[in-house]
């Protein structure tokens, strides 16, 4: 699989959830987030990371892409120099957008995303202005 063939993939899969592309980026929009995923390619190999995340609306912080971040856990899929047919490849990111992508796309408000939170097992990886403008407590 190629890495166009292999964007053009993640696009299908992510197209019916709302997500709109521009280039390595998806991103789809509530009335106070906007979420967003990304293909970052590694710079040793054909191997992608598949990161997601939320940006508050009314959080004024462009220092980081996202302020609540995180990357699907499963690399096998996204490393283009796995032994691996196109099926198969097609099935695990199926499976991976279905069970770790997709509910966290349906974190709709501020609310939902400290509820959210308090699931992280690295609290610690929040921006100190994130965690102060959702008014977290350590």
């Amino acid at each position: 699989m190629t890495n166009e063939e292999f964007k053009n993939l993640i696009n299908q899969l992510l197209s019916p959830l709302g997500l709109k592309r521009r280039g390595n980026y998806w991103r789809t929009e509530t009335e106070h987030l906007e979420k967003i995923c990304n293909l970052q390619k590694c710079n040793f190999s054909n191997l992608y990371y598949f990161n997601y995340g939320f940006n508050f609306k009314n959080l004024k912080y462009d220092d980081v892409t996202t302020h609540i971040g995180s990357r699907l856990s499963q690399i096998t899929a996204f490393d283009l120099e796995a032994t691996m047919n196109d099926s198969t490849r097609r099935e695990l990111l199926e499976q991976l957008i279905s069970t770790e992508l997709t509910p966290k796309l349906q974190l709709n408000t501020e609310a939902d995303i400290i509820g959210h939170l308090s699931e992280l097992t690295h609290p610690n990886a929040i921006p100190l202005k994130v965690k102060e403008y959702l008014q977290l407590n350590d």
